[in-house]
């Protein structure tokens, strides 16, 4: 198929997505489906909150009052055999000789379940290895937003075949959501554990980047497979989805280059269109540059991950003196609530709340320019 035939392809492809999304923000609307506590409380970026809500329903005498059926079920989900749901207790934060493990399952016969959850944050040196030797008997669960392995998989001695026999990674985007749907059907007479359940889910598909409802895909699966000519431009689409961003992210760079100058700011670093680590937005003006401070924020993952906000030094190192005195200011006298504790990047940071991971919302806060704002 040519290039100008694909082109023609794809005008039509995305009045059906535009029609398709019109469709599902009304029917949201009046279902009350935008409404989330979890989003509202911003709870959606604390891996705390996320391992307390997981052991919640995995604990057969929660306060949802199921017994062992949400566990029973998560065990059917990841093929777990070895494990007696009924007799099983249900612990967070446990403290080990070398370190604190999110969630540990143990039932009547002294068999475990460790839970290692990584929304956001990374793994500590050898962290699984050395959970593994602390608990060698225990089976190990992996927990990230989409499955994958360690990043050092391939090189860390620890990952012996005894360590791998007990090891499974797993993902919120599968396995995650396919456990709480079976959950929210286990609980469909139970409205208040339904409805949470429920909420849970959409702060999932939210987070994996999965926000649109089974009816929505299935008529983009349809229209996208119906012939060669527009599957093709359906690819295009798809193809094109990291420089549509990066266009994105390039106008968000001028909106806020834009506000900067309006304020006598000079900007210090600019995002990079394609989401490396640690890109980032900085500016500075006459009194911070004087002592060596940058104001802005800044993603410590690939893919507009992990982003924090707040004060970081303009060139490093700086005056140790200075340095020590404005992190004492900040420290004690700024107020400033949830604040981090420094870093040897930033005196005063914090993740950037609601916006901590940047995906579809965000690009087209941007395209509206409700973000820069």
């Amino acid at each position: 198929m040519t290039e100008s035939g694909i082109l023609a392809r794809i005008h039509p492809l995305l009045t059906l997505a535009r029609t398709l999304r019109h469709y599902e923000n009304a029917l949201a609307k009046a279902n009350g489906d935008r409404f989330n506590l979890f989003e509202i409380l911003r709870l959606q970026s604390d891996e705390a909150s996320h391992s307390r809500m997981l052991a919640e329903l995995l604990d057969p005498n929660g306060s949802h009052a199921q017994g062992a059926v949400f566990l029973k079920r998560f065990l059917v989900e990841l093929q777990i055999s070895d494990f007696d749901a009924d007799s099983a207790k249900v612990m967070t934060e446990v403290s080990v000789s070398d370190g604190r493990m999110d969630i540990v399952l143990r039932d009547g016969q002294r068999r475990e379940i460790v839970i290692e959850n990584k929304i956001f944050a990374q793994l500590q040196n050898d962290q699984l290895g050395r959970y593994h030797r602390s608990k060698p008997a225990a089976r190990l669960l992996f927990l990230t937003l989409d499955g994958r392995d360690p990043v050092d998989w391939a090189t860390n001695s620890s990952y012996t075949k005894e360590f791998k026999q007990n090891f499974q990674s797993i993902g919120y985007d599968r396995e995650i959501l396919a456990w709480l749907s079976a959950c929210r059907q286990e609980a469909a007479t139970v409205p208040v554990v339904r409805e949470a359940v429920t909420q849970y889910i959409h702060l999932i598909q939210q987070l994996t980047q999965q926000n649109t409802s089974a009816h929505m895909n299935e008529e983009i699966v349809k229209t996208a497979t119906h012939d060669v000519e527009t599957y093709e431009a359906y690819a295009a689409l798809v193809n094109a989805q990291v420089e549509v961003r990066a266009a994105i992210v390039e106008r968000l760079n001028s909106q806020l280059e834009g506000l900067a100058e309006k304020r006598g700011w000079t900007t210090t670093k600019r995002l990079q269109a394609k989401g490396e680590q640690w890109a980032g937005f900085f500016f500075t003006n006459e009194q911070a540059s004087a002592r060596n401070l940058r104001f802005g924020f800044e993603f410590d993952g690939d893919n507009y991950r992990n982003c924090w906000w707040g004060v970081a030094w303009l060139q490093n190192p700086g005056n140790p003196a200075m340095q020590a005195q404005l992190i004492k200011i900040f420290e004690q006298e700024a107020n400033l609530g949830r604040a981090r504790k420094p870093t040897d990047n930033a005196p005063l940071w914090d993740w950037m709340g609601n916006h901590r991971n940047w995906g579809d919302k965000e690009m087209a806060q941007v395209l509206q320019g409700e973000l820069a704002a």
